[in-house]
């Protein structure tokens, strides 16, 4: 009985909130950030205030705050709901969706098995048949994602200099922290550490160094062991240290900004200040902090960000 009520509360909400099939557009499915008209398009004769929520509100204001919940995120809840409302044309295309937003194909039957056990077990084979249509049969088609993903991410992501107090969530944080567990380190020596500042104490110490913690509740400070780093045996005094913790680095940022958070790259404070400060170990170098957390509302790009040289200015080739 208890199932029952929750899949007719899924329907409920799924009624006030989703639209047909129909409306969702290729252009919808290729880019939630553009300006939507699809309701006005098909709907603005008939029902021209529920096609304004419809392009205005549901993907013009709630898609788009990743910020708050990443697109990913909220295709998995999207998924989840019309699944359990037996909502199934919906269902393809939001699956379809997800597929843009990074959901893979095991992930996808995943999702459907785990609400199987809740929400009916003949919902699945109804969904099963559609989550082949929009993935292929071959197993690999799980992990094409758009050819365009990274580069989005990249294009999204931007060095935030003023943030909110709206502390991260620990999984969140923790799923950023393991990020940066995965990057290739120089014989994967593996000499990065990280550390978590996040008390008020060790906060208003880094204020003390340098004003590049930007209100942020949470900053990363990134060091390398020297007695863990890879040495260059044909140049002495060359080691591995700062490439393994940029790497590192670089993953947490990108990872940070598929789960809705920002960051921002600082070298700016006293290296041996802030080492002493911190009680960093003596065979501990530090090369970066990193603020993470969520963006001011107020927040923009600064003006230097797009501004990229020309390839041939950069690369040459030999």
């Amino acid at each position: 009985m208890l199932k029952k009520y929750i899949c007719a509360f899924f329907a409920f909400l799924i009624c006030l909130f989703f639209f047909n099939n129909n409306i969702l557009s290729a252009e919808v499915r290729n880019n939630m950030s553009k300006k939507q008209t699809a309701g006005r398009d098909l709907l603005g004769d008939i029902a021209p205030k529920f096609a304004e929520l419809n392009d205005d509100v549901l993907f013009g204001e709630v898609w788009s705050r990743e910020d708050k919940l990443s697109a990913r995120d909220r295709s998995m809840i999207t998924i989840s709901a019309l699944f359990s409302a037996g909502l199934y044309p919906q269902l393809k295309a939001h699956l379809e969706i997800g597929k843009k937003h990074g959901i893979t194909r095991e992930e996808a039957v995943e999702i459907v098995t785990q609400l199987a056990f809740y929400c009916g077990w003949p919902k699945a084979w109804s969904t099963f048949p559609l989550i082949r249509e929009v993935y292929g049969n071959d197993k690999s088609e799980s992990a094409n994602v758009s050819t365009d993903k990274f580069f989005e991410l990249a294009k999204k992501r931007y060095s935030v200099r003023k943030f909110s107090d709206k502390p991260i969530e620990k999984e969140k944080l923790n799923r950023v922290l393991e990020a940066g567990n995965l990057a290739p380190t120089a014989k994967n020596q593996q000499p990065h550490r990280i550390y978590v500042i996040q008390s008020e104490k060790s906060l208003a110490k880094l204020k003390e160094l340098t004003h590049c913690g930007y209100g942020a509740k949470t900053v990363l400070l990134f060091t390398y062991n020297t007695d863990e780093t890879w040495k260059n045996p044909l140049e002495e005094g060359i080691n591995s240290g700062v490439e393994d913790v940029s790497i590192v680095a670089t993953h947490i940022m990108f990872e940070a900004t598929e789960l809705g958070l920002s960051t921002c790259w600082c070298n700016y404070f006293p290296n041996s200040k802030l080492e002493e400060t911190f009680n960093i170990p003596k065979n501990e170098k530090s090369v970066l902090i990193m603020p993470i957390g969520y963006a001011d509302e107020n927040s923009n790009p600064s003006l230097l960000h797009t501004k990229k040289k020309e390839l041939y200015q950069i690369v040459k080739y030999l």
